[in-house]
């Protein structure tokens, strides 16, 4: 079935080039450490189980184990990538420039109301970037657009086989203890209907991909688009359908970019951003009418007036990494609404309310930089781009949930990591890849050919 979806996993094929090298089997092994990396920070099935809305006070064994799973198989990706390429690689490998935010995060325990959970997180953020980048730079981005393309149709095939076999786990009940009025809409294997909304919106987005630039196997191609169209539609998330939108308007744009004259390109852009402008200015109303939304985007809009309220009691350093707004907008918003917040639903209120302007820039703007680094390294699917070209949508696609969704930039959500996924592989894709707008004789630095050269004396096979 691997080889049916992608084609070739050079990872975990049954037929391997070099089954007895020890970089082709250091890039096994980093494959399935990297499988591991996402199902433990994603927790996913973790809610099969356990479902936290339902009974957030129940005895779960997974939860309480879940941190030392991730640190164990981060110290594993960070032990082999040493063992394969010595401290000075490790060292090279780790995103320097989330290195000041990683810092201050865990710094902010000094002042936040859970001291332990911001220490905790922050370590774990640290960790699982650390991780992130050594599995790229193993396996390339052939073979990690791969195994993040099957894991996806692993999760969104088996959540719509749940949600319709199994509708007591696979479908809002209504009996949860908060957001209770989600009844009847999907969430598959996940916690909550816009995680599965999410996942279901990366998922129909990169195998659309693939049958248009005829990849794989068009039926098991299409078998899984129409599973994940499936569960994005009735998991009923605007959110996720509007960045699926989003995502695709991006593919044509970029596609469109490099098909016509600058000039021809720009003055479309111009049509359809003031298109944009007007339509949304407009009618608002009723495009959010369509999904069963008002302006108020489902009480969001109150907590967003509540945490820029919260944001000025610690302006500059935030309530604690990870703190959800801390005792301060927790209490405004119980007061205020009459309920408990579920939080303030938007990753970058959260991130300012958290760390405040000094953590806000901090991460920020690296994840900008890389971002728009990609845009600038796009290119045609035809030409090799697309796989450079499904992160960087899914990159762009995270900027856009991160207004109306609390978990985008969180490592230890089923969403953040797979975000964060995809900031970390446009940051090394800054590192090893040659650029067409670099000066001639520029030096770059090792890729995924290099890794393992040290220990083996020969660069690595390439992925």
């Amino acid at each position: 079935m691997i080889h049916l979806i992608w084609g070739s996993f050079p990872m975990i094929a049954l037929q391997s080039r070099s089954t007895d090298s020890l970089p082709d089997l250091g890039r096994r092994i980093f494959g399935l450490l990297f499988v591991l990396l996402i199902l433990s920070y994603a927790a996913i099935g973790r809610d099969v189980f356990f479902n936290r809305l339902q009974a957030s006070n129940v005895d779960d064994p997974i939860s309480a184990n879940l941190v030392y799973i991730r640190c164990l198989v981060a110290a594993c990706c960070l032990g082999a990538a040493f063992y394969l390429n010595g401290l000075g690689r490790l060292i090279g490998l780790f995103p320097v420039g989330l290195l000041p935010f990683a810092i201050f995060a865990l710094i902010s325990s000094a002042w936040s109301d859970d001291p332990k959970t911001s220490a905790r997180e922050a370590l774990q953020f640290t960790a699982f970037i650390w991780a992130v980048s050594c599995c790229v730079s193993a396996l390339g981005k052939e073979t990690l657009f791969g195994l993040l393309s099957l894991l996806c149709a692993c999760f969104l095939v088996l959540s719509a086989l749940v949600a319709i076999l199994l509708p007591s786990i696979g479908v809002h009940t209504g009996t949860e203890v908060i957001q209770f009025s989600h009844a009847g809409r999907w969430k598959g294997i996940f916690v909550h209907k816009n995680t599965l909304g999410f996942w279901a919106s990366v998922c129909s987005t990169w195998f659309l991909f693939l049958l248009i630039n005829k990849r794989g196997s068009s039926v098991i191609n299409g078998f899984v688009l129409a599973c994940s169209t499936l569960c994005l539609i009735f998991s009923g998330s605007s959110t996720a359908i509007g960045t699926t939108f989003f995502m695709l308007i991006a593919y044509a744009v970029l596609s469109l970019r490099q098909r016509v004259s600058a000039d021809l390109f720009g003055a479309i852009l111009m049509v359809l951003m003031a298109a944009s402008y007007v339509v949304f200015t407009y009618s608002l109303d009723g495009i959010l009418g369509l999904f069963g939304r008002d302006a108020g985007l489902s009480g969001r809009v109150d907590l967003w007036f509540i945490a820029q309220d919260t944001i000025f009691d610690a302006p500059l350093l935030g309530q604690g990494f990870n703190a959800f707004g801390g005792s301060v907008f927790n209490g405004l918003a119980s007061q205020y609404l009459g309920k408990m917040a579920a939080g303030v639903e938007s990753s970058y209120l959260t991130l300012a309310l958290d760390t405040g302007l000094v953590g806000t820039v901090l991460f920020l703007v690296p994840v900008c930089l890389w971002v728009y680094d990609g845009l600038r390294r796009d290119l045609p699917c035809e030409a090799g781009g697309l796989e450079s070209r499904a992160f960087l949508l899914l990159a762009l696609g995270t900027l856009v949930l991160a207004y109306t969704e609390a978990t985008a930039f969180s490592v230890t959500s089923s969403v953040g990591c797979l975000c964060l996924t995809s900031f970390i592989f446009l940051r090394w894709q800054v590192q090893s890849e040659p650029n067409q707008y670099l000066a001639p004789g520029k030096p770059r630095s090792l890729g995924a050919t290099d890794f393992g050269r040290r220990r083996t004396g020969s660069a690595a096979q390439p992925t």
